[in-house]
Formats: C-alpha cells, structure tokens, sequence
C-alpha cells in the first residue's frame, strides 16, 4: 500500500495558523493601544524623549510591518499561481495525451481518469495557497504586535 504525505494546506490544519495568528493580533493590540493611550495622556502636550521615540516607532512599525506583509503576500502569489499552472498543465497534459494516442480504451480512460484527478485537485491547490498566502501576510503584524504588547508590559505606563 503507498502511503501519500498530505499536505497540510487547504484543510483545518491549513487554516489553523491563520486563525491563531489574527486570536494573538487581536489579544495585543488593544494592549498597546490602552498603554500608548495611557502613555499619551498622562505626558500632556509636553512630551518627554522616551514619549517621542515611542510616537514615531509607533508610525515606522505600522509602515515596515504593512510593506513586509504586502511583499511577503506577493512572493507567495507567484508561487501560489506557479503551482496553480502546473497543475491545470498537468491536467491539461494528460487529458490531450489521452485523445490522441491510438491506444485501446481502457488507456484512454485511465488517462481521462488521471486528467479529472489532476484537475479535481485545483480547489485543494487554491485553499491551500489562500492559506499560506493569509499566514505570510499576518506574520510580520503578528510579530510587531505580540513583541510590542511584551515590551511595553515590562515598562511602566
């Protein structure tokens, strides 16, 4: 009996890390907010050095999470639509080599068989890679956000 390795891609599984990354985003940001909130008020409208550097890292790692999340995004939609390709290719391969190979009809059939299985694995395909596409995206806001809630649990408000 051959045993097949399944990805982990397009089932619950796939889709578990997704969901546990946007849980941890959820539980942190109101953290940092509820502490630069509190930060901000309790300066007043004079602000000391350490207030500061805190405003603008808060600016400069929304930018640099969002851009790392966005090219992180699109690397894997290349890869996503280069597996796609060769799947539909693959299908697509098959199925013609069926028709016109003079072969008896059992063949062909067997062929048309491996075509429909070929194509039938495009909506697993296409899970999978909406899933790996979600977790690369949220991983660098995860990562700001989770560091962030950490780092300023440490420092007082």
């Amino acid at each position: 009996m051959r045993h097949t390795r399944r990805r982990k891609g397009g089932t619950v599984l796939g889709w578990w890390q997704p969901w546990m990354q946007m849980w941890k985003i959820a539980v942190a940001a109101p953290q940092v907010v509820a502490h630069r909130t509190a930060r901000m008020a309790k300066s007043g409208p004079t602000r000391s050095t350490a207030d500061r550097k805190e405003l603008t890292r808060m600016t400069q790692e929304k930018f640099e999470a969002f851009g790392e999340s966005g090219s992180a995004m699109a690397a894997e939609i290349v890869r996503a639509n280069l597996a796609l390709w060769s799947s539909v290719l693959r299908a697509g391969r098959t199925l013609l080599s069926g028709m016109w190979m003079p072969t008896a009809r059992a063949g062909s059939a067997r062929s048309a068989s491996r075509s429909a299985l070929a194509a039938a694995a495009v909506p697993r395909i296409v899970s999978s890679a909406a899933s790996r596409v979600l977790a690369k995206g949220l991983a660098p806001v995860h990562r700001c956000s989770t560091a962030n809630a950490k780092r300023l649990r440490r420092t007082p408000r």
